[in-house]
């Protein structure tokens, strides 16, 4: 559905969106959000159409595979009170006792928005997981002024009774994140054992 064509601000527009907007005058569209009356509704920005692997190593790898939209937010998109998620899912193997660490990266020089904590694996053959980075700009501007608070929730599956394990974790303001340059969002996965494998097979980021 094309939004340009579909919010022209006509009488039958105005009344649907009345209940939730007030009187719309107009909208503005761009490429990342929709705005109406200054009120900015996210956008999905990236969508991932490839899976992505990391089997058997102990490297971080990089664990996104290529979408349709872009990673990569413009400088001065974020101001205070923008927020964004970054969504995955998919499958995960473990022979058991590994840990994994997933780190979300922003920004030209690859700032660590937030590493999870490093999670205990539990015996699992192929079993679903997803994990959730939600983040909030508390600040608008240059490194050391600009503040993030970032947050990330996973869960899976295991083997022995299809209960799920889960971690969490959370950080505020990231050293040398800014909102005045181009932020390029990146995940990486690391096992603390050659024996475990993380297939990501849907990845959105929502901004």
């Amino acid at each position: 559905m094309n939004l340009s064509e579909f919010l022209d601000g006509t009488v039958a527009e105005k009344a649907y969106l009345a209940p939730v907007f007030g009187d719309v005058d107009c909208a503005s569209i761009s490429c990342l959000d929709i705005s109406v009356n200054g009120l900015s509704l996210p956008a999905k920005s990236f969508a991932q159409t490839a899976s992505a692997t990391n089997a058997d190593n102990t490297n971080e790898v990089n664990t996104f595979g290529t979408g349709v939209g872009s990673l990569s937010v413009p400088a001065s998109y974020f101001s205070a009170g923008s927020y964004g998620q970054f969504d995955l899912s998919g499958t995960i193997s473990a022979v058991g006792g590994e840990t994994l660490t997933l780190r979300l990266y922003a920004g030209p020089t690859g700032n660590i928005l937030i590493s999870t904590v490093a999670i205990v694996l539990p015996a699992s053959t192929t079993k679903g997981f997803v994990c959730s980075f939600q983040f909030i700009n508390r600040v608008a501007g240059a490194a050391g002024v600009a503040s993030i608070s970032t947050a990330c929730q996973y869960s899976q599956t295991r083997n022995a009774d299809l209960v799920q394990s889960s971690a969490d974790s959370y950080t505020l303001t990231v050293a040398g994140y800014a909102t005045t340059t181009v932020n390029q969002f990146r995940l990486t996965s690391q096992f603390s054992a050659a024996t475990a494998t993380i297939i990501v097979n849907n990845l959105v980021l929502t901004v």
